[in-house]
């Protein structure tokens, strides 16, 4: 009975935290963050989307002033369907985004929760202390990454279902966990993996060798459950402007210390890198080292790391900071030595804290320009098609000039009064195809273009692409043998009988 109290009593605790933490977000909504016109408008369609039926909006056909964006092709959905939700209930997009951000948040405290719970009586510390890290509000209040700040959430879970893999059942939390990380923010999910997922693997693996082929089918089985986002989102690269985000503004080791000698940056990201170092190095073990090895990957340190063709396509070396907060607070909890070198760590964090909340506060006073959003509906540029020009579009200055496209009918259909060349007010993509008298027409782009050979109504519809087919099928795989996995889990757990004695009970040989 008691620990049921002291449980609801952890898990109130999480949930206050997590709408205090929000409530500057809900007074000042409207905050101007890195990503704040992204989580407007993207929030927005998702919520429009659901109101019309659609619980899977790939297409947005608002974005680019109207010309359309295959955006959620690529980008994973989990955090906006959270945002489109509570924005279909009819909440304003900028309030509907705070909520989930709190609603993430909580979810992170108690998924920490249960990850230390069992090895630590400090766990709910622990898990306050994860919510109030400085990297996860840096994120949500400045960058605004609602998707970034959703897979905290994931970590916790991931690490707790590796602990406890033993059986089909922990095979099947595994796998949804790997597959909620990938389906909520791809390059954390990489990063994850390399730096987080796959050490603590190792180190399982050591203990209990019996668990490898678990881990191997969980992954295995989270890879499929993400299948109907993944395939189409790696199929389709090569129709979009996928070359902006290779820039050297988008290089990792443009963000490496020595490489951008700014005051405003140094005293930011790298002196919270430097401060988790030092905490790392205080804490010692296995947590401490994972904390002081991957914050000095965050910022360069360790050399070639970055030069790994997939790891530079995460763009940011410091997203891995959400991450060493996870494995910092761990080794806090588990092993706390109160020693000069922690002081030293804390003294250090004093910057980059006083840095992350000076520019939290500028965030929230400076307002969006919602006006300005909703007439031009400025979407990532690198989802506009291939071939359309670009010039002007930099790392910081990403909203597209598509004044030339301003004349053009919006319209999905157009009635030709005698043969030409045609170019219709939609961004083109492999979903569309055009037709006329039942007939399909070739077509280009940049925008949707083809030669009219006769008079009359020509009209664009919407195709399902085979690597949409092939992604929900795989999905729907993983999804049949994960049900198969949970309602066998007894018989396939069960000892294997030898010679009328279980396997546990046969002498080693």
């Amino acid at each position: 009975m008691r620990t049921n109290v002291n449980s609801n009593r952890a898990h109130l605790s999480i949930a206050l935290l997590a709408f205090v933490l929000h409530l500057p977000a809900l007074f000042f909504a409207d905050g101007a963050s890195h990503s704040s016109v992204y989580n407007y408008i993207w929030t927005t369609q998702f919520a429009d989307a659901f109101q019309n039926g659609e619980f899977y909006p790939r297409w947005f056909p608002d974005s680019f002033e109207g010309l359309g964006s295959p955006t959620f092709y690529f980008y994973p959905p989990l955090a906006y369907w959270v945002s489109g939700s509570v924005a279909a209930l009819g909440i304003s997009a900028t309030v509907a985004n705070v909520i989930a951000a709190m609603a993430f948040s909580a979810v992170s405290g108690l998924a920490m929760h249960r990850w230390l719970a069992a090895q630590t009586p400090h766990a709910v510390p622990g898990a306050l202390a994860y919510m109030v890290a400085p990297y996860h509000l840096y994120d949500f209040y400045v960058r605004g990454a609602l998707a970034e700040y959703a897979s905290f959430m994931w970590p916790p879970l991931i690490l707790l279902a590796i602990s406890n893999l033993r059986g089909a059942r922990s095979i099947c939390a595994l796998a949804l966990a790997y597959a909620g990380l990938m389906i909520t923010h791809l390059p954390v999910a990489l990063l994850a993996t390399v730096f987080l997922i796959a050490p603590f693997g190792i180190k399982r693996f050591i203990k209990d060798r019996s668990v490898l082929l678990p881990g191997i089918a969980a992954g295995a089985l989270g890879i499929g459950l993400a299948g109907f986002y993944l395939v189409p989102a790696m199929q389709l690269q090569g129709a979009i402007s996928t070359d902006l985000l290779w820039s050297d503004y988008y290089k990792p080791a443009t963000w490496f210390p020595w490489n951008r000698p700014y005051p405003g940056y140094l005293l930011g990201i790298p002196a919270f890198a430097l401060a988790l170092m030092i905490l790392g190095a205080a804490m010692r073990g296995y947590w401490g080292m994972a904390t002081a090895i991957t914050a000095a990957a965050a910022i360069g340190i360790i050399p070639f790391v970055w030069d790994i063709s997939l790891l530079a396509q995460v763009q940011f070396p410091w997203r891995l900071l959400g991450l060493v907060e996870f494995t910092a607070v761990t080794a806090l909890v588990l092993k706390p030595r109160f020693t000069p070198l922690l002081k030293l760590a804390l003294a250090v964090a004093i910057l980059p804290v006083t840095s992350f909340s000076v520019a939290a506060l500028a965030t929230l006073r400076t307002p969006m320009d919602i006006a300005l959003v909703d007439s031009k509906r400025p979407d990532a540029p690198e989802y506009l098609p291939r071939g359309i020009d670009k010039s002007g579009i930099t790392g910081t200055q990403r909203i597209p000039d598509l004044d030339a496209f301003a004349p053009i009918s919006r319209s999905s259909s157009i009635t030709v009064t005698q043969p030409g060349h045609v170019v219709m007010g939609r961004a083109d993509f492999p979903i569309w195809r055009v037709t006329h008298n039942g007939r399909v027409i070739a077509h280009s782009g940049p925008l949707i273009s083809f030669y009219a050979a006769e008079p009359g109504v020509y009209a664009i519809e919407r195709k399902r692409l085979r690597s949409e087919i092939a992604g929900g099928t795989a999905s729907l795989v993983a999804i049949l043998a994960m049900l198969l996995l949970w309602a066998f889990a007894d018989r396939l757990d069960r000892p294997h009988r030898v010679g009328g004695k279980t396997s546990e009970e046969q002498p080693a040989r």
